[in-house]
């Protein structure tokens, strides 16, 4: 009797503890990639080449609940040269971007961004950012959305 006793306690532990734990691990990439295109500054109109990397790292969580929860955090470094004048710039920033979906299917976006460049004179450098925050219901109609953008020229 005793040992059916624990062997009962043992059984309602094991349930307990499988529906606490997540339905699957978070899972991770880690890349550098290299870039390559064209900007036109916003302080100058001066159309700039870019080369340089982009590094993300890239997460997707699902939860016990039925939920996604999927994260990517870019970091940017790029060397630039105006295409008029030959002029040097240098850009850098990071960018985050999640998205997160619950059992029913609604979803939340939101992008978050800050890039800076710098060239040879005070008025080429710029900081852009920005935010924007999307939701939607369940059945795919967007309940609310901002958008935050910017830039600063110095």
């Amino acid at each position: 009797m005793k040992k059916l006793a624990i062997l009962g306690v043992l059984v309602l532990m094991a349930i307990t503890l499988a529906m606490v734990i997540p339905a699957q691990a978070k899972v991770t990439s880690n890349q550098w990639e290299p870039f390559s295109g064209y900007t036109v500054s916003p302080c100058t109109g001066d159309t700039i080449d870019w080369v340089g990397t982009w590094h993300v790292v890239y997460s997707e969580t699902y939860d016990g609940a039925g939920g996604s929860h999927v994260n990517a955090h870019t970091n940017i470094q790029v060397n630039g040269i105006d295409r008029e004048t030959g002029d040097a710039y240098r850009a850098w920033g990071e960018i985050n971007t999640s998205t997160n979906t619950n059992s029913s299917d609604a979803q939340t976006y939101k992008y978050v961004y800050t890039l800076k460049s710098m060239g040879p004179g005070s008025d080429d450098n710029a900081t852009l950012y920005g935010l924007a925050v999307m939701t939607y219901n369940a059945k795919g109609e967007l309940t609310v959305e901002i958008s935050i953008d910017g830039v600063n020229c110095k």
